[in-house]
């Protein structure tokens, strides 16, 4: 096998799973929260063939060496924190962010068989981050006088304190720009305020994607290098993040920007497929030529 197909079919690889990538992004383009993904690529290795001594003749102006590449590879996916538009729902339990900031939430660990991993008496629980935030409150069992904030498929929003957040029933809820939850009681009397629970992201593209617009950190990750923790109204305000009630955030993807840039991708993987072709009918003709 020779440079060309080597070099050929090590970049169709790498642009296909590019390909992936865009596509995942067009198929969540209505996706609440969803931000986009980018791909990066580098080299996979570089070498410089040195050609015989009669090629260096005298007065020779280029190098005499020949520099080989063996084609590209997808070195690191980064996330898109753009500010995505935010659209007005007026439920009282969808919340949007404004600014580089996730909610963190506490995801049941499950065993083989998928039942709760229980530990000290206590279901055992893992933490992700999310921008979703259509979120319900939700029943958990064993507590009949409490309603928990969560998303659709019942992942707790915690609290500054990394608590559930409770809301006893007949309460509701009013969340301030600055992260303060208020619980009022049917006389319309505020009972108690909590703090949600805020990350700033410092470094996107340290994080792991987990499946359901959810983020996590890989084993090797420290968490401070990744999140700042908002713990309380004034640092919120200060990092110029904001959380709006009623309103849910679209997803920043842009389809005129993914279109133009799947017909780039896919004029690459033809020039690379037919490269890897023309290399392949020029070993076939020197085959023939051999035994004939």
């Amino acid at each position: 096998m020779n440079t060309s197909m080597v070099t050929s079919a090590v970049s169709m690889s790498s642009l296909q799973r590019r390909l992936d990538i865009i596509a995942n992004n067009i198929a969540n383009i209505n996706t609440v929260g969803y931000k986009r993904q980018e791909a990066t690529f580098q080299d996979i290795l570089t070498s410089r063939k040195q050609q015989p001594e009669g090629m260096q003749l005298a007065g020779r102006l280029t190098p005499p060496g020949l520099t080989e590449a063996w084609g590209t590879r997808l070195a690191r996916m980064r996330i898109d924190l753009s500010q995505g538009s935010l659209v007005q729902t007026d439920h009282p339990t969808d919340l949007a962010l404004e600014g580089d900031a996730m909610f963190e939430l506490a995801v049941p660990v499950l065993d083989d068989n998928g039942l709760p991993v229980i530990e000290d008496g206590e279901p055992a629980y893992e933490t992700t981050w999310t921008r979703y935030g259509a979120f319900k409150l939700s029943p958990v069992e064993g507590d009949e006088e409490n309603l928990y904030l969560a998303t659709e498929d019942g992942q707790l929003v915690l609290d500054a304190q990394g608590d559930r957040i409770a809301v006893p029933l007949n309460h509701r809820l009013a969340v301030s720009p600055d992260g303060q939850i208020t619980i009022y009681n049917p006389h319309n009397e505020a009972v108690y305020v909590q703090q949600l629970r805020l990350v700033k992201v410092l470094n996107p593209q340290l994080l792991e994607p987990v499946g359901a617009n959810r983020f996590a950190l890989p084993d090797n990750v420290d968490r401070d290098a990744v999140f700042l923790t908002l713990e309380d109204a004034e640092t919120v305000a200060a990092e110029g993040i904001a959380v709006h009630q009623g309103f849910l955030e679209q997803s920043n993807v842009r389809l005129a920007e993914e279109m133009t840039e799947l017909i780039s991708i896919q004029r690459s993987f033809q020039l690379s497929a037919r490269a890897l072709s023309s290399a392949d009918t020029m070993m076939e003709l020197a085959n023939n030529l051999r035994r004939a």
